[in-house]
């Protein structure tokens, strides 16, 4: 290959990659599939302690990425399911994982939230996500911090955020992350976690708030049939309490019950009262993602 030749195919694959890369700019943004129904099983979820302007609600769920790599589906093909449901659950604070850039697009056009980091931003951009409401937060201050351990920085990274819920002015904050598959490796996630522990602690000291620690940790916790939990959880159900065991009320769909073992969690440091946790794992969920989304609500 010479070298003309040679640079006319390095300024085509640039071309393609950005192409590629904001291909939502170019495609048609308003003929998302419809899934109206979910609103009405939404509706339907038994909590005990209905939301109320006294409670925060905080929200954990992995979209599953839109690329064959991920082996997604479109994310046109699921947006209003997804959309339709982050604006009837109303969370204040979701955290996302495995988003892209059609995800933040679709997110952006169909729902009132804000992003704490925005896709387009970013050639490439990342797939952990932090979005919130801005009627009833007030956002003073946020970052992205990538750990030093892992194999792809998209993804492994810790998005958070400190949050004041204008309802009563009380501070708190929302890491949200998604941690590398252990398989026959246990040290990456391990060290993820020790990483995520020790910036939680330094922004609880520092702001004097609460942390929640959300998102996909890939680390399920004990299985009542096996007796068997992840390593993973052990180390942050040590030092941080699982908010499915402190909640006053748990509920579930029947796809996946309350009491089984999951890579989704809601953890805390600090002092607040759970009221409700909940996984909403009816079947009308099951085609949105391959995992269930969940959230909690709070009083501090």
């Amino acid at each position: 290959m010479n070298k003309k030749t040679l640079k006319l195919t390095v300024i085509i694959t640039v071309i393609l990659l950005i192409f590629f890369q904001y291909s939502d700019y170019f495609t048609e943004k308003n003929g998302y599939s419809a899934s109206t129904e979910l609103l009405t099983v939404i509706n339907n979820i038994k909590i005990t302690n209905p939301k109320s302007q006294e409670h925060i609600r905080i929200m954990s769920y992995n979209l599953l990425a839109d690329s064959l790599g991920f082996e997604g589906t479109y994310a046109k093909t699921r947006a209003d399911g997804v959309c339709n449901l982050l604006n009837e659950l109303s969370a204040d604070v979701v955290g996302l994982q495995e988003t892209s850039r059609n995800w933040h697009t679709c997110i952006d056009e169909k729902t009132n939230y804000s992003f704490i980091s925005p896709i387009r931003t970013k050639l490439f951009g990342t797939m952990t996500s932090v979005i919130y409401n801005e009627n009833t937060l007030t956002l003073l201050k946020s970052g992205e911090k990538v750990f030093n351990h892992g194999y792809d920085s998209r993804l492994r990274r810790m998005v958070w955020g400190i949050f004041k819920y204008n309802e009563n002015g009380k501070v708190f904050a929302v890491i949200n992350t998604h941690f590398s598959l252990s398989n026959n490796n246990i040290t990456t996630p391990m060290n993820q976690a020790a990483e995520l522990l020790d910036f939680g602690e330094k922004l609880r000291e520092e702001y004097n708030c609460p942390v929640f620690f959300i998102g996909d940790f890939n680390a399920r916790e004990r299985n009542r049939n096996t007796n068997i939990s992840s390593s993973v959880y052990e180390t942050l159900s040590t030092t941080l309490n699982d908010a499915k065991t402190e909640a006053q009320s748990v509920a579930s769909g029947v796809k996946q019950s309350i009491y089984a073992s999951s890579n989704d969690h809601i953890f805390i440091k600090g002092n607040a009262e759970i009221k409700n946790y909940v996984i909403l794992s009816q079947n009308e969920f099951t085609n949105l993602s391959d995992h269930y989304p969940i959230f909690v609500d709070i009083v501090m």
